[in-house]
């Protein structure tokens, strides 16, 4: 894979370090789902900057996008009980700025 992007590891790493303070969790009552944001767990958090840092680095190599998004969303979801990954790990993926 060519180095497409070129952006260096300590703008990913702070890019990931800051999405990863929060969460979005998805929850249930009377068969409709709600979702919330909240402040990460320590043990959370260090999972969600994983993820992204992990994902951005892939991208950052020349992944393609829409696949390294994706399974990073199945990826907190398989790890992170009740976790919105669309919302956690998806759209934050998907909203750095690569240009």
């Amino acid at each position: 894979m060519a180095n497409r992007i070129g952006k260096s590891e300590s703008e990913l790493r702070a890019y990931a370090t800051d999405n990863s303070q929060t969460i979005v969790i998805r929850e249930y009552e009377n068969g409709n789902s709600y979702d919330y944001e909240r402040k990460a767990t320590e043990h959370e958090q260090k999972i969600i900057y994983g993820i992204i840092f992990g994902a951005l680095l892939a991208i950052n190599s020349g992944s393609d996008l829409r696949s390294v998004k994706d399974s990073s969303e199945y990826t907190v979801d398989i790890l992170l009980k009740g976790v919105n990954g669309y919302d956690t790990i998806y759209n934050r993926i998907g909203n750095y700025k690569f240009e």
